[in-house]
């Protein structure tokens, strides 16, 4: 498969800031998106309504989807429901749309970063990846 457009959730974030210029010099044509939108990005906010039709909408037809969006639990106001519904029910839906079109689906997580501290966040994350390597949605590299 060739890949030539890229969804990027989470394209305001660290990783996407970065990522961002490294694919337009790969000369892929990128659909960035980020909580906040602006003329550099379309808005997609994990924390809001997300569905089929909004997704086709934001991003066409894409050959890939690049995951990057989360919610840290280090962020201000942020609480359990908010980690779960972004974490791991928006990430359910992305996998799931991305599989129902034959998307290849990209899903950078700090789980292995951070597999050493025990708490909710952490335990969130392991559920999630768990869930979705059990039904066969991805697979794990450098777990």
């Amino acid at each position: 498969m060739v890949l030539k457009s890229i969804g990027l959730t989470g394209s305001n974030g660290l990783v996407g800031k970065h990522l961002i210029p490294i694919l337009h010099k790969k000369k892929f044509i990128i659909v960035p998106t980020a909580r906040k939108g602006n003329k550099d990005f379309k808005k997609l906010d994990m924390l809001l309504n997300l569905n089929e039709k909004k997704l086709n909408s934001i991003f066409g037809k894409i050959d890939c989807l690049i995951h990057l969006a989360s919610i840290l639990p280090s962020r201000k106001n942020v609480s359990i429901n908010n980690l779960i519904q972004v974490n791991y029910t928006k990430t359910k839906i992305l996998i799931d749309w991305a599989a129902k079109k034959g998307i290849f689906f990209i899903f950078f997580s700090s789980l292995s970063i951070l597999k050493k501290k025990k708490n909710k966040y952490t335990s969130l994350k392991k559920k999630d990846r768990d869930l979705h390597v059990k039904e066969k949605k991805f697979e794990i590299f450098n777990s």
